[in-house]
């Protein structure tokens, strides 16, 4: 049995996104295409422990609990050359210059979001395809039926985890069943399972898709109980508040945001991923861009209501220009700009405050 207290596969994940899958010290790239195959890319990377994650190892603190030792906080991703390096030298590099490394490396990245290099030939974003694969790639076909993409690589997820969503696509939830794409700002339900080509050197993922699920103007919008800035219902005029039209938009877009998956007991498939999200992709360069995709599933993925049948959790949201970060929690309260384009409003700026739970970390 290993006394190991390795990091989960997502935390690897988030860790090479924090840091632009670069490494921390010299900040060579540790991804990139291979040779075997069209689909195929080679990884250097390693998700390193600060603290080691077993007794014996270079900076081992026995004060550190296994929660503690795999949490993402105690982590740094490298190229193979320089995990190995920390690992024989401590006193070169220590705790806290490893920490202070993996800072500095991912203000840089931050800084660096939006600007071209000096060698960029298109312009690649993310996109998934149901909700565990995510890539950066390029689109290639946008019709009326289907969207298609060139992968760059995988974000979150591999070409296995691909092939298994291709293979079991029948018997996945509808809900399941979805596109997003960050450079469309927009979603949709797949009409048929996906399709993985190869043209020369690319690798291609072609999508068949649903028509545009139609929304609602948001001076349509139905009434609503209103919150108040505590996010309690109140009082007003001797009866409880009520909001509607376009007034519920900003409440509605909140709770959606706030409510997390798997919370409601009327609809399992209902609720946001902003929490789980957020404690991944904190201070990494990619965390927007993730929220982003999740905000697009819930302005264009429907699920389905037993009597009210299918809806979107926004109604009336049409496409998502951006979601950016604007500071720390507050009493669990995630401050963030939302830039959406709405039906019967147009483009459509706002500020609030998301509920982001505390993770329940065992002991």
């Amino acid at each position: 049995m290993s006394v190991r207290d390795d990091f989960s596969p997502a935390t690897k994940t988030a860790l090479a996104m924090r840091a632009a899958y670069q490494c921390s010290i010299c900040e060579c790239a540790t991804v990139g295409p291979s040779d075997e195959a069209a689909d195929a890319s080679a990884s250097v990377g390693v998700a390193a422990h600060i603290a080691a994650a077993a007794p014996r190892g270079r900076r081992y603190r026995t004060e550190m609990t296994k929660a503690e030792r795999s949490h993402i906080d105690n982590g740094i991703w490298l190229c193979g050359t320089h995990a190995t390096l920390i690992d024989r030298d401590e006193v070169t590099y220590p705790i806290e210059r490893l920490h202070q490394m993996r800072r500095d490396h991912e203000d840089r990245r931050k800084a660096a979001i939006g600007r071209p290099s000096s060698n960029a030939t298109a312009e690649a974003a993310l996109f998934a395809i149901g909700p565990d694969l995510v890539c950066l790639g390029v689109t290639e076909t946008v019709a009326d039926d289907e969207w298609s993409f060139a992968i760059n690589h995988y974000v979150a997820g591999d070409f296995g985890l691909l092939a298994q969503f291709i293979a079991d696509f029948d018997a996945a939830p509808i809900s399941h069943r979805f596109v997003l794409s960050n450079g469309l700002g927009d979603g949709r339900t797949l009409s048929a399972a996906p399709v993985f080509r190869r043209e020369g050197a690319h690798a291609i993922i072609a999508c068949r898709i649903e028509d545009r699920f139609p929304r609602k103007r948001a001076q349509e919008l139905g009434a609503d109980l209103a919150l108040s800035s505590t996010h309690d219902i109140f009082v007003a005029d001797g009866n409880l508040a009520m909001v509607r039209g376009l007034e519920a938009l900003p409440q509605k877009v909140l709770i959606s945001l706030s409510l997390q998956k798997g919370e409601s007991v009327f609809n399992p498939h209902a609720g946001s991923r902003f929490g789980e999200f957020y404690r991944l992709f904190d201070g990494s360069p990619w965390l927007g861009e993730i929220l982003k995709l999740e905000a697009i599933r819930l302005a264009a993925i429907p699920l389905e209501d037993l009597l009210a049948g299918p809806y979107t959790p926004f109604n009336c949201v049409e496409r998502i220009h951006g979601v950016e970060v604007l500071g720390l929690p507050v009493d669990q309260r995630l401050p963030v700009r939302l830039d959406f384009e709405v039906k019967g409003v147009g483009r459509w700026r706002h500020h609030m405050s998301i509920f982001v739970p505390h993770p329940i970390i065992a002991p």
